[in-house]
Parts: structure tokens; C-alpha cells; sequence
């Protein structure tokens, strides 16, 4: 079944229309032709992004634009490398056994260059959290303590969270069970303070840790010597009003309300960044240190910072989309030369820390940016958006004119939008795009994670100012064809499908719809053969059925085949659930 909410869109040629574009972008700065005007230095390391060990067997090709500069390094047990490069960007392919690979561009100075981590996924996990469940009014908290020289494990590590204590084994791993008191589901979480202790090495603090249901898992790289060092890991919605008043107040690289024609109708087929690169150690957009990573893992780490990690997971589904397309916005308007975009409010939150719930909304959206006119969109987000107390502390909205009850910022062309959820809740952050409060408030009411998303970014289907943005599809359809072209009324045929998925991430709530078409008779559809399937990254092979009815009229049919997301999980395809792209194969059948 197709649904009435996509247009049928065919050329009459011997081949497949795709509806789908794709947007064809690529990581910045990674083909830029390196300074000759002298040496920098290189430092770097790589860790893996769930164990935070050295990564074995690591490669790292410097793949300059001149074919013979290639450059390919076998880093050390540490998996750290510290070179002599020429001063400017370099196109860097991390490779390593049972890891992801990963390409990044690496920026050298000639006097002072930024220290590099780069976290691979391993393809396992780690067996240590294989068996890990859900304990009801508990907070799991559990992770690994890692030399962070080495990146080697550090057993006997003493860890404590409040009153709770235990150490970590051979590997590094630890594991603590916190109750949690039972809140309403729009409360602020609780705090408590995580200790890491070892003998020769600085303990580490992380104040204000948020604890909530659920597990959480960390990564903790202790430096060796003496003294604490000390982090606040303060939730984003728990900051200070001037905080959140500064919030995402890094520079747009382009003007954000540009002019771009008419809005797209259609969802675009766009391939993801391969990676980003953080910057850590801020204040502000000035940073001290670059993080990269793969594109979900970085929203990964991120979600649980932004969004609170006991929302309901439509709310953070929605929420998922919105940080990947603002961190992804930055990956091809970088902040520096050195990284893409910072880990403070003045950008998006990010730490080391994940969590099941988020870690859930994340593989749910796995690839799913925003566009708007055909290139990814800063999707801005801020903490209460509703038009009260505006001009007050905390609410930096200067445009706050459309009332109790309603989002917007229409001095900022982000146009008025009706949300009767917020109403009595004052303005608090920037007061555009997103409101994250209202992404919770409304899931609680029943909506789903792609209305959650229309709203906020399409004004439900009345797009107008920076409210016309649309999700794109990391699902795409290379061919398909039947199995058989002549029929006759009441036969049974399979579509077979070459379907690929660009995202990291495979994605299991994949419909695959079907119709023929003639203008003689208008649409044929068979949803009893509506079939789910998962589509793992890269190319897959999928098939479905169809029956041709019994009474279909004679004749040429064009076959329209269609990818949806199953959005309510009912396994089946309706108004609720989101179209990605279809196809159409004109006069692929004959019924006889």
C-alpha cells in the first residue's frame, strides 16, 4: 500500500523514477590541499568508543590529494601516533580489526595543534554488557576505567556514586545499582556525584549526574598523578539561565532564513556524514581539544545530555533527529578548521556517557537528518519555547509575540505554532525551533516521533519561514522488478528489491509497500503482503508478495514500489507511519 499521502510521480520510460534525491555531501575539509608552508605536528590517539581501550592493530593512511604523499602509519599497542605533518588539513582513514572504519580530516598548525581522539565502534560488544537488564526503579550505572596514556584497563579502581561503592574488575568494568524515587514523568531528575579512585593516578569527579531509570554507561580515562580533576556534568536543562540563554549560540556558516524557492513536498534521500569532529575542553566555541567520532555515536553520547534520558521515547526520537541534523549542519559549515562544532550549550552538549533509553531513539532514526531546499538544516531546539515571561531571566527570545500557549520566534523567522500542552510554562533558552519540554509534553499526550517532527520543523503541513524543513531518508531503493511480467487476474508474483540503508546503524521498522497502476483503472493495492523487514547498513535484499485481485482488468500496469518507516509498530502500513521514498517501474506487468 502506498497511502494517499504520497504522489504517484512516474516518467513514461523504460526505467525506474526515483522520487528520492540524494544530496550527495561530504565531510569538509577532507580533500583541502595541505600548507607547504612548513611542518606541524600530528597527536594523536585512538580508543574504542564503548571500552575506552587502545584500539589494536590501528592504520591510519594520510591520504593527501597527491597520490604520492600517501602516507600510512601501524600505530603502537597505545594506538598513539605522534608525526611531522606539512601545516593544514589532512585526509585521514582510521582503520583497525573488528572496528568501524572511520575518515576524518585531521588539521595541523605549524605552532600549536590541537590533540586528536578518534573513537572507533567495535562491530561486538563488549561482553561485560551482553546480560545487562532493565531493573524497575533502578539507575544502572556502569562502565569502564582506562589509563588514559595507554589505554589500558585499570582494575581495582575504587567507584562511588552517593553512598554506593564498589571497584572495577581485570578489564576495567564496573557495575552499580542505585534506586530511584518514582517521579512524575515531567520532573527534572535527580543529582548525585560519581567518584573514580586509583593508586597513582588523579581521581576523577563528575558532579551532578544526573540519575534516572534506566542504564547508563561511562567511560572514565584517568590521568596519572596526583590531585582531582573535577567535572560538572550538570543536565543542559539544569543550567544556569544564562546558560541556556547562550545556547546554541555558535555561528550559523551561512545565513540560516537564505532564500531557496519552493519548499520541497518530497523527502530527499541523503547520505550521513561518516564522521564529526568535536571539539572538547571549551569555553564557549574555543576549544582545546578534538574528539571524532562516527555520526551516532556522537548522538548517541549527546541525546542523553540534551533530552532527558526517562522521556518517553517518542519524545526522544524526535529529539535524536534534531541533534544529528544540528550537529550534521556543522560537519559541512565547520566552526574551526580544526573541528566541526563544540561539546558546550553554545553548541550541543556531548560526553562519554549513553544510555539504553537514548541509545534506543537513536537506532530507532538512525541517519534521519532534516533538509530544507535540498542541503541539511541547523535544526535549532531549545528548552521551553512556549511565549510567556519572555524578556526574562532565563528566556533570551526577543520576538516573544505569540502568546500563552503558542511557540515562536517570528523576528527569527521562526513563525507562530499553536501548542495548548506548554501553555503556563514560561520561555526559557533561545525560544527557537524545537521546544524540548513541549517534545516530552506532547508524546505524553499521544503524538509520535514524526508529528513531533513535522511540527516543530513543517508547522504540521504548513511550512513557512525556518518552519519548512522536511526529514530526509537514509533508505533508498537501487532496483526492483517482478518476478514475472505477463499475468493474469488472481496470480500471485514477488518483488524482488535492492534496497540500501547509509546509515551506521541497521534499521528493523522497515514496511515495504506495493501498488500497480493504470490509468484505465487507477491504483491496485494488496496491504495483506505489506512486509517488514530489516534493511542492515549498506546493500540488503528484500522481497514482498502481491496478489492481483481476481476481477483486475486487463491491461498494461505500472508497479510502484514504496520504503515507510512502521512508526506506531503495528507491522503494518497507515496514515501514522512515515514514507520514505517510492519508485515507480511504468508498464512493468501485463494482466491478461
Amino acid at each position: 500500500m502506498l497511502g494517499s499521502s504520497i504522489r504517484r510521480r512516474g516518467f513514461r520510460f523504460g526505467v525506474i523514477y526515483a522520487v528520492g534525491l540524494s544530496l550527495g555531501l561530504g565531510h569538509a575539509g577532507g580533500d583541502a590541499q595541505a600548507s607547504d608552508a612548513g611542518k606541524g605536528v600530528m597527536d594523536l590517539r585512538v580508543r574504542d568508543s564503548i571500552t575506552g581501550y587502545a584500539v589494536p592493530g590501528v592504520s591510519v593512511v594520510n591520504g593527501e590529494p597527491i597520490a604520492a604523499a600517501r602516507r600510512a602509519y601501524r600505530l603502537p599497542a597505545s594506538a598513539n601516533l605522534r608525526t611531522e605533518l606539512s601545516a593544514g588539513t589532512h585526509a585521514l582513514e582510521i582503520d583497525a580489526p573488528f572496528h568501524r572504519s572511520l575518515r576524518t580530516a585531521a588539521f595541523v598548525s605549524l605552532d600549536n595543534s590541537l590533540p586528536i581522539t578518534v573513537w572507533l565502534d567495535p562491530i561486538r560488544t563488549p561482553e561485560q554488557l551482553w546480560n545487562l537488564g532493565a531493573i524497575p526503579g533502578a539507575a544502572i550505572v556502569h562502565g569502564y576505567v582506562v589509563d588514559r596514556q595507554v589505554g589500558t584497563p585499570i582494575p581495582r579502581a575504587q567507584i562511588s556514586l552517593g553512598n554506593l561503592r564498589t571497584e572495577s574488575d581485570d578489564t576495567g568494568f564496573f557495575i552499580l545499582n542505585r534506586p530511584v524515587q518514582s517521579s512524575s514523568a515531567d520532573a527534572l531528575p535527580e543529582q548525585d556525584s560519581l567518584r573514580v579512585d586509583s593508586a597513582g593516578y588523579q581521581s576523577y569527579v563528575l558532579l551532578n549526574t544526573p540519575i534516572v531509570e534506566g542504564d547508563f554507561h561511562f567511560i572514565f580515562e584517568l590521568s596519572r598523578g596526583t590531585g582531582v580533576q573535577i567535572q560538572d556534568d550538570a543536565h543542559k536543562l539544569l543550567r544556569s539561565a544564562e546558560e541556556l540563554q547562550l545556547s546554541q549560540s555558535a555561528p550559523a556558516g551561512e545565513e540560516a532564513d537564505a532564500p531557496f524557492g519552493e519548499p520541497n513536498d518530497a523527502t530527499l534521500v541523503a547520505v550521513p556524514p561518516d564522521s564529526i569532529r568535536v571539539g572538547y575542553s571549551c569555553s564557549c566555541t574555543s576549544c582545546s581539544s578534538v574528539e571524532v567520532m562516527s555520526l551516532e555515536t556522537y548522538v548517541r553520547r549527546g541525546l542523553p545530555r540534551e533530552w532527558i534520558a526517562s522521556w518517553t521515547p517518542h519524545s526522544l526520537r524526535a529529539g535524536a533527529i534534531a541533534y544529528r541534523s544540528y550537529g550534521s549542519y556543522y560537519v559541512y559549515h565547520p566552526l574551526r578548521a580544526e573541528y566541526d562544532i563544540c561539546n558546550t550549550t553554545c553548541c550541543q552538549v556531548n560526553s562519554t556517557s549513553t544510555s539504553s533509553s537514548t541509545d534506543s531513539a537513536v537506532g530507532y532514526t538512525a541517519g534521519i537528518l532534516l533538509q530544507r531546499g535540498g542541503a541539511i538544516f541547523r535544526a535549532e531546539y531549545s528548552a521551553e519555547d512556549n511565549n510567556l515571561g519572555c524578556g526574562g531571566s532565563g528566556c533570551s527570545n526577543s520576538s516573544c509575540t505569540c502568546g500563552d500557549g503558542n511557540a515562536g520566534s517570528p523576528g527569527a523567522s521562526w513563525p507562530c505554532v499553536a501548542e495548548p500542552w506548554d501553555a503556563g510554562h514560561l520561555c526559557s533558552g533561545h525560544g527557537r525551533g524545537m521546544c524540548q519540554w513541549g517534545t516530552q509534553r506532547s508524546a505524553l499526550q499521544g503524538q509520535l516521533w514524526n508529528w513531533i517532527e513535522d511540527h516543530y520543523y513543517n508547522n504540521n503541513g504548513s511550512p513557512g519561514g525556518l518552519r519548512s524543513a522536511n526529514m530526509t531518508s537514509p533508505l533508498d531503493i537501487a532496483a526492483f522488478s517482478p518476478d514475472a511480467t505477463q499475468l493474469s487476474a488472481g496470480d500471485f508474483f514477488n518483488i524482488y528489491i535492492s534496497a540500501v540503508n547509509y546509515a551506521e546503524l541497521s534499521h528493523s521498522q522497515v514496511m515495504l509497500g506495493a501498488s500497480i497502476y493504470s490509468d484505465a483503472t487507477g491504483y491496485i493495492s494488496d496491504p495483506t503482503q505489506d512486509t517488514k523487514v530489516t534493511l542492515d547498513p549498506g546493500p540488503n535484499d528484500v522481497a514482498r508478495g502481491f496478489n492481483v485481485p481476481p476481477d483486475a482488468p486487463s491491461g498494461t500496469y505500472d508497479l510502484l514500489v514504496a520504503i515507510w518507516l512502521d512508526i506506531d509498530g503495528d507491522s503494518m502500513i497507515t496514515s501514522v507511519d512515515q514514507p520514505l521514498v517510492f519508485y515507480v517501474l511504468p508498464a512493468a506487468l501485463t494482466v491478461m
